[in-house]
């Protein structure tokens, strides 16, 4: 081989490694721009979600659950990221009330398993789609925490390299996992009632202290907690939203298919489900209703309504009290 061919040969190995050197390191620096500008959008129907735990082994948290996207849903168009895309997750500190503060202050999780079989949720919205390979277990570094100071909301990114990121319902704290906004979240005063056993045995899914409203579910109940701020009609018809998507349109009551309304609506008066007089609730009024079983639900709306949205909130149910 002439002393020009190998030349050459050489010349062009060294341009390919800068070549790919440069790559690696623009492509760093977008997939960097990409985990800092990210677009928050709320939780809501176009997304599913469940945390089985959060446990400490070493100096790492674990966080095991679940995440789809909705593939069809027909109360909205909506688009959906390609099913093989990857998922970031992320822990956003809490800044002030319901405040979230700069992207870049985010703290990226480590992904240590993605798509794991969840047969059982699969099962649950059973449908047209596979959401069996949903599962997932994340890390984070303790050390990159300030838990003793600072609460976290979790957010999950359906695709890593666009900006669009979903706020859960997700929180953690230094007392561990919670499913309304710590700042948001007074105790209640119900030491001694009947109420007491909900409030420590149920989850706390709503927490509207602005209003007055907070909701629990216990098994396969919802309790609509109303404190002295709430207010009540002086008819006693007092209005609760209650609404549901799902993926099993099909199972839908006849009268909502016919009028061509894909998701469910079966709020009601407060008054009417109200159980104050059958047990003690202490100061509070308590409503109640069952979570409906004869469809899957992917999103729940409560709040009350008059022509426009006075207050809403909306949340996943626990699944695993769901699915006993």
């Amino acid at each position: 081989m002439g002393k020009n061919k190998r030349k050459k040969i050489i010349i062009n190995l060294i341009a390919s490694v800068v070549i790919m050197t440069v790559f690696l390191i623009v492509n760093v620096n977008i997939y960097k721009s990409y985990k800092q500008h990210l677009a928050f959008v709320p939780d809501g129907y176009q997304y599913c979600y469940g945390i089985d735990s959060s446990e400490k082994e070493g100096n790492e948290l674990l966080i095991k659950g679940w995440f789809l996207e909705m593939k069809s849903v027909r109360r909205f168009e909506t688009e959906v990221s390609d099913g093989d895309a990857e998922l970031m997750f992320a822990l956003l500190p809490l800044s002030g009330e319901d405040m979230i503060s700069e992207p870049e202050n985010a703290v990226f999780m480590k992904v240590k398993e993605m798509k794991t079989d969840r047969p059982e949720i699969n099962e649950y919205f059973s449908c047209e789609y596979d959401y069996s390979k949903c599962g997932f277990v994340v890390t984070v570094d303790c050390d990159d925490l300030n838990i003793e100071t600072t609460a976290y909301r979790l957010v999950i990114k359906p695709d890593a390299m666009k900006s669009l990121a979903v706020l859960t319902n997700v929180y953690l704290t230094d007392e561990g996992l919670m499913l309304t906004d710590p700042t948001q979240s007074p105790d209640l005063d119900t030491v001694g009632t009947d109420l007491d056993r909900i409030v420590k045995e149920g989850v706390r899914l709503v927490s509207r202290p602005d209003f007055g409203c907070y909701v629990y579910q216990l098994g396969k109940q919802l309790y609509w907690i109303a404190d002295e701020n709430y207010v009540f009609c002086e008819d006693g018809a007092t209005c609760i939203e209650y609404q549901m998507d799902t993926t099993q349109v099909d199972n839908l009551p006849v009268e909502r298919l016919e009028n061509n309304c894909f998701w469910s609506n079966i709020g009601d008066m407060f008054e009417k489900y109200e159980i104050t007089n059958q047990i003690d609730c202490g100061k509070y009024r308590v409503s109640t209703r069952e979570i409906p079983s004869e469809y899957s639900i992917t999103n729940i709306e409560t709040g009350y309504y008059s022509g426009d949205w006075v207050w809403k909130s909306e949340f996943k149910p626990i699944y695993a009290m769901l699915m006993r």
